[in-house]
């Protein structure tokens, strides 16, 4: 009788500790406890069951300094410990970083803070490949607040950092048919609505994709 109740407690624990290595969704995280010996879990989607379903790690990289810098991707879960995004034959998604989608390609979500976000981590961790599973995405370009003259990575669409030496950062998108819309801070159009930049009086229509190189022009074949 004692062996079958310790039988079960032991059996009870295992199985605890098997759904203990998957979650319903990633944003679900830091109202979960995990058993000392998960490193790795599963989602079932980003914040939407079915869209940016991934693993997650929890190792020497996966700390408060990460998550501050990355909260897209890096959370800390109630039992204290922090889990990372884990890459996937050397590729993250935008939907990872909580990205939806334009299914109706009419702009109506604004998907720039989650895409940026998947290309920030993505240079930070030496990811080569940022996927765009989906067809559409749409993003609003965000306030410029420099001045018109000043090169920089505000009032962009999607800002790709200087990677050396990790090397190149590549966007992967879901076939020819791919679609990356971009629309002023407010999601219009960009003829019909020009933003005003504050410290200088100059419009400013916004950027789609800035590239910050490292060194020099890296030369056509790679800006096509």
């Amino acid at each position: 009788m004692a062996y079958d109740l310790i039988a079960r407690v032991a059996a009870l624990a295992a199985i605890n500790a098997v759904r203990g290595s998957t979650i319903d969704l990633f944003t679900s995280l830091p109202q979960r406890t995990f058993d000392a010996s998960v490193t790795t879990i599963a989602s079932g989607g980003y914040s939407a069951a079915g869209t940016g379903a991934a693993t997650y790690v929890t190792d020497s990289l996966a700390n408060a300094a990460l998550a501050a810098t990355h909260p897209n991707l890096c959370k800390r879960s109630l039992d204290g410990r922090y889990w990372r995004l884990l890459p996937s034959a050397g590729e993250i998604s935008v939907d990872q970083a909580g990205a939806l989608g334009d299914p109706t390609g009419t702009g109506l979500v604004n998907d720039q803070v989650a895409i940026q976000a998947a290309v920030n981590y993505a240079a930070a961790l030496s990811i080569r490949t940022v996927v765009f599973p989906q067809r559409n995405y749409a993003l609003w370009v965000p306030t410029r607040t420099t001045t018109y003259w000043n090169w920089g990575t505000d009032g962009v669409g999607i800002a790709i950092p200087a990677t050396l030496p990790a090397g190149d950062i590549t966007l992967k998108g879901r076939g020819r048919f791919s679609r990356l819309g971009f629309y002023n801070k407010d999601g219009g159009s960009f003829q019909t609505n020009v933003q005003t930049i504050a410290a200088d009086g100059n419009p400013w229509r916004g950027h789609g994709i800035y590239m910050d190189s490292p060194a020099t022009d890296p030369g056509k074949e790679y800006r096509n």
